[in-house]
């Protein structure tokens, strides 16, 4: 029985490049330019991934904390929450359940922000260990 979530002994590549998010207020300009940083969001995904499987393994990671990791890969914590949600929506990681609820962090002591906690799915596992990473 394969690892993978997708029913193939290939997981699919979830560091590949597309364009990023856009709302679609926003204007022509934008969207041109998230086509031109899809490479930088990809190498961010599979940066994100490589964290989860080597320094966070089953503790998960907020993207607050995987910013404060590797803040010269990731911009802000935003763009790093930007990419986790696109590793969500490919089926990578998952937000970590404790119980029927979502397992938080504090991210900001000062100002009691929380984050979710990410883990990878058996589909990014999968995907970790064709990198070598896992």
């Amino acid at each position: 029985m394969s690892d993978c979530l997708f029913g193939d002994d290939d997981p699919p590549d979830f560091g590949r490049a597309e364009a990023g998010k856009v709302a679609r207020k926003h204007p022509h300009t934008s969207a041109d330019a998230a086509v031109e940083v899809a490479f930088r969001a990809g190498t961010a995904k599979d940066e994100i991934i490589k964290l989860l499987a080597t320094r966070a393994q089953l503790r998960g990671l907020t993207a607050a904390e995987a910013h404060a990791m590797n803040p010269d890969k990731f911009r802000s914590r935003n763009q790093t929450a930007t990419r986790f949600l696109e590793l969500r929506e490919m089926g990578a990681v998952e937000y970590l359940m404790v119980g029927d609820r979502y397992a938080e962090r504090f991210t900001d002591a000062r100002h009691r922000n929380t984050g979710r906690v990410y883990v990878l799915t058996p589909a990014g596992w999968a995907y970790a260990r064709t990198k070598g990473w896992a």
